[in-house]
């Protein structure tokens, strides 16, 4: 079954989703449910190995669509826990996920960005959270992650004035890992993929895992889980042939810790 709001495109390990539901690419149940969807295909059983997310159009996204969450609120809280469900999904995904960001992003459509593991951005695009404006709280995620991301104070800033802010300015905040020409943004997340690329995948993956599991513990806690990936991931058959890869000199070295001398 096809898609009516992502077109998606696949160069070799690399998957590009691409929102097209003009004129604003507003996220509503629509997009989301079809999100989840792509998120449940891309896992191919390591065929596709980094996704870069990103959006058709003068706008990366409008923001949450209003009308659609203004009625479903009142239903069980629809539109705000599968919101909640599909941020989540990106933010725990085993495959590295870059926002690819060419137009202006609001409210909803920055909380969807911020759920990416990496986001880069056009110096010509401005991000927005205007949610307060409206009269109501972010709630897919943005009271949580930006300050974690650029910290209590600048993300109070960044709610509270509801200002417009520049790539650059993202940029300095943390909040966006690298500012491409206007135009550029998907190619320079496709460069960044392409490095991303040469590393292990499961790798990757432990990596990821453990980014999000510790992210809320002690630094003890967080030490002991990041110990039990490096185990799994010495141990890992896969290891030496990579190693041998990049160090071919090495071909003489033991090939687990067991046949050290």
């Amino acid at each position: 079954m096809g898609y009516q709001r992502l077109v998606i495109e696949s160069k070799g390990a690399l998957r590009i989703c691409r929102i097209s539901d003009p004129p604003a690419n507003l996220v509503g149940q629509g997009l989301l449910r079809e999100l989840d969807r792509f998120l449940d295909e891309t896992l191919d059983g390591g065929r596709t190995r980094a996704v870069i997310l990103t959006a058709a159009g003068e706008v990366f996204s409008g923001g949450g669509n209003l009308m659609d969450q203004s009625v479903l609120y009142w239903n069980g809280r629809a539109s705000e826990d599968l919101g909640n469900h599909v941020f989540n999904r990106i933010e725990r995904y085993p495959l590295p996920v870059i926002a690819a960001v060419q137009g202006d992003v609001f409210g909803g459509g920055v909380e969807l960005l911020m759920s990416c593991h990496l986001r880069v951005m056009a110096a010509s695009a401005k991000l927005k959270m205007p949610e307060l404006q409206f009269g109501f709280v972010p709630g897919w995620g943005g009271t949580q992650r930006l300050p974690r991301i650029v910290g209590r104070a600048r993300a109070y800033e960044m709610y509270l004035t509801a200002d417009a802010y520049t790539a650059e300015q993202m940029h300095a905040f943390g909040l966006i890992n690298r500012v491409a020409p206007a135009g550029a943004a998907l190619q320079e997340a496709e460069a960044l993929a392409e490095r991303i690329l040469r590393s292990s995948p499961e790798a990757i993956a432990a990596f990821i895992q453990v980014v999000n599991q510790s992210a809320d513990q002690t630094l003890d806690v967080g030490l002991e889980i990041e110990h039990d990936a490096v185990l799994n991931t010495v141990s890992s058959p896969q290891l030496y042939e990579r190693v041998i890869q990049i160090f071919p000199k090495l071909g003489q070295v033991p090939r687990s810790i067991g046949q050290l001398p």
